[in-house]
């Protein structure tokens, strides 16, 4: 138990304050080891505690070694402002006379 508890107060602490090498480029040898660690599953909160960085410069790093692919996010595309039931009257007639997914 007081191993999580030293964990989760490194985590705390990252999230929380300015890591000691925020402003030090990354050495070839530190990136060799961020490319294993990154093949070999270890989280990114992991790899923050390990190099003493934060989250943020982890993700960066991944990024610009072309290893973390971010997705693209869906646009949700605008829904009909009636309701979307295909029970309801709207869906059949365009007066809606309320459903499951009414919206009224």
């Amino acid at each position: 138990m007081q191993k999580s508890q030293t964990l989760k107060e490194k985590i705390l602490a990252i999230r929380e304050s300015i890591p000691e090498k925020q402003s030090s480029a990354w050495t070839k040898d530190e990136k060799r080891q961020l490319a294993e660690m990154f093949y070999d599953g270890v989280g990114i909160t992991e790899m923050a505690i390990f190099f003493e960085r934060s989250e943020p410069a982890i993700i960066n790093m991944l990024d610009d070694m072309k290893m973390y692919v971010k997705k693209p996010r869906k646009r949700v595309e605008k829904v009909n402002e009636g309701c979307i039931c295909s029970e309801c009257e709207l869906y059949k007639t365009g007066r809606c006379e309320g459903g499951k997914y009414c919206k009224k």
